[in-house]
């Protein structure tokens, strides 16, 4: 998020609505994703007597009341009777619950949402939420949500950490014990700060570590026949009252399902004029001003005007909270202080490419005919698409949850997925590196080209950065010794190995005369090697004898290739896990 982009508001409840231009927001969070057919339209009569007749569908599947007036309460009794919304206040503090929607009654997804629904869980973020994915196919990975029970590509059903590439297998009948033990370690380890499971960067508990990766996600939900019923778009995922009361009109539905995607399921038929396909499909606007109060710009005006100019999805968000779409579009504009800012392959409120720009301006860019290359200039949402794609198509399944995004950064700074292969880490290299690092621990490295290539605004204790190949006496120490600069020159290192963690990413004489040292009892041992020099003469030797000799937790990659990118990538993933 840009440091201009503030957040503001809260998420609405039945017992906390919130006020909007057009009058108060009334959030409505269907048992399992799904209103009875009464259910429905009690929910109708409320929005043609207390509101203003619209009703929208949010990105976490829930349903929202708009114009109520300021005498809401009497708004909430029909809802209560129709059970959609809990009698007692308290019980709205629930995290939300993000159910698959073409469940069965009796498949795992209904039983564990049943099970979640009565279950005492501690008092979290009111953003917090929890996915329940345990269909055979995903449908709610790219969906907002923070603990996550899902299936993993070998079927068995896994608990994940929302921003963790793997999760831990889970017992039938044991979900909500593991989700009540997740959700305790988050507040337990200062979750509550960060507010969503991703941006909270502590390590899990061992028994939350595991090594099962999600499954992909199935294809697209779209307007049309569907095996419960038929499925209808919702513009910009609003529905007027009336328009939902008229299909509920035909006795043959029996409920509506709500899906986090501008789209319902309707048990039943629908007459052709309601069961269009949705024209704006890819085009995401929130209500934005003058009826939202956060936002600063009208947003569905402009988001009309550009959907025939824009490849891809669009996202056009009144303000920093993307409410309109949790997960990255094409092309997104954020409103801020009356103008928008441009960024691509991104959410709403990150950093942008383009800013304080005019609606004008914005179509005068979409329209002109001199902007023949469409291409990415977003840092961030590269490095984001980029490890999508690696961990899509590389076969991580050996690494584990410490290793991952180490391996994850190697194969991006090669350029190849097939390094996977080729990787080798020690047991438990990656906890002792990081440890290090945290600890202050300077990193010893060959070359400029290592030690150049180190984020320093990664590391986390400022840590020294040490690179001795060009100092005045090393040429002499070289001829001296019989050997070359790169091995000379870690002679250098003594002072400063103990604990250290060393970044070989060029010559295989250094990794060579370091193995020549470390055979010394009495020199200092370093914390942990990245051994991974680059060539035809040597390279694979030497990382073999590292390899072979471990004389203190290392990795390498086997064979030839190498160099000094893969190894700044390692360094760099030890000292953040930020990606």
């Amino acid at each position: 998020m840009t440091e201009a982009a503030q957040i503001r508001g809260w998420c609405p409840t039945p017992w906390r609505p919130m006020q909007a231009g057009d009058g108060l927001l009334i959030r409505v969070r269907p048992p399992l994703a799904r209103l009875t057919r009464e259910q429905a339209k009690a929910l109708c009569d409320v929005a043609l007597t207390h509101g203003n007749g619209e009703l929208d569908i949010t990105n976490r599947a829930a349903i929202q009341i708009r114009g109520v007036g300021p005498d809401w309460q009497p708004a909430l009794v029909p809802l209560i009777a129709a059970g959609l919304v809990a009698p007692d206040p308290a019980e709205d503090m629930s995290p939300a619950l993000l159910i698959a929607p073409d469940w069965r009654p009796g498949d795992d997804t209904h039983r564990i949402a049943l099970a979640l629904q009565s279950a005492d869980l501690p008092p979290l973020p009111g953003k917090f939420g929890i996915a329940i994915d345990a269909g055979p196919t995903a449908t709610l990975t790219e969906d907002p949500a923070d603990i996550r029970i899902e299936r993993a590509t070998d079927g068995v059903l896994i608990l994940r950490a929302d921003g963790r590439p793997t999760g831990v297998p889970v017992t039938p009948g044991q979900e909500v014990e593991a989700v009540h033990a997740l959700a305790d370690w988050f507040l337990a380890t200062g979750g509550a700060a960060s507010g969503r499971m991703s941006k909270h960067h502590a390590p899990l508990p061992d028994w939350a570590i595991g090594t099962h990766h999600p499954a992909r996600a199935s294809e697209e939900l779209r307007p049309g026949p569907h095996k419960l019923g038929t499925v209808i778009a919702l513009p910009f995922g609003r529905i007027s009252a009336a328009t939902l009361a008229d299909i509920l009109s035909d006795k043959a539905v029996a409920a509506i399902r709500v899906t986090p995607w501008r789209l319902l399921i309707v048990e039943g038929p629908v007459a052709d004029h309601h069961a269009h396909a949705d024209p704006l499909r890819g085009i995401d606007a929130c209500v934005g001003a003058p009826a939202c109060p956060q936002a600063t710009v009208a947003t569905r005006p402009l988001a009309l005007r550009l959907a025939p100019l824009v490849k891809g999805s669009l996202h056009v968000s009144g303000c920093a909270k993307g409410c309109a779409r949790a997960r990255a579009a094409d092309t997104v504009l954020t409103g801020r202080d009356g103008r928008f800012d441009l960024a691509r392959n991104a959410r709403a409120g990150d950093a942008p490419m383009l800013t304080d720009l005019t609606p004008d301006a914005l179509l005068a860019r979409f329209e002109s005919p001199r902007m023949p290359h469409v291409y990415e200039t977003d840092g961030a949402a590269i490095y984001r698409r980029s490890f999508a794609i690696i961990r899509s198509e590389a076969d991580l399944a050996r690494f584990s949850a410490d290793e991952e995004p180490v391996a994850v950064r190697m194969i991006h700074a090669a350029g190849l997925v097939e390094l996977a292969s080729r990787i080798r880490f020690s047991p438990g290299f990656a906890a002792a590196a990081r440890a290090a690092l945290i600890a202050g621990a300077p990193i010893l490295c060959d070359a400029r080209m290592v030690s150049e290539g180190i984020t320093r605004a990664r590391l986390p204790a400022d840590n020294p950065v040490i690179c001795t190949l060009n100092l005045p006496d090393v040429p002499a120490l070289a001829a001296g010794m019989g050997t070359t600069r790169s091995a000379a020159a870690l002679e250098h290192w003594r002072p400063h190995l103990a604990g250290a963690v060393v970044a070989i990413g060029n010559a295989p004489t250094a990794l060579f005369h370091l193995l020549d040292m470390l055979a010394d009892p009495s020199c200092p041992r370093p914390a942990a090697i990245i051994g991974c020099p680059v060539g035809f003469v040597g390279a694979v030797e030497s990382k073999d004898a590292l390899w072979a000799e471990q004389p203190v937790p290392c990795t390498i990659v086997q064979g030839r290739p190498g160099g000094s990118a893969i190894t700044v990538a390692a360094v760099n993933a030890l000292a953040s896990r930020a990606e």
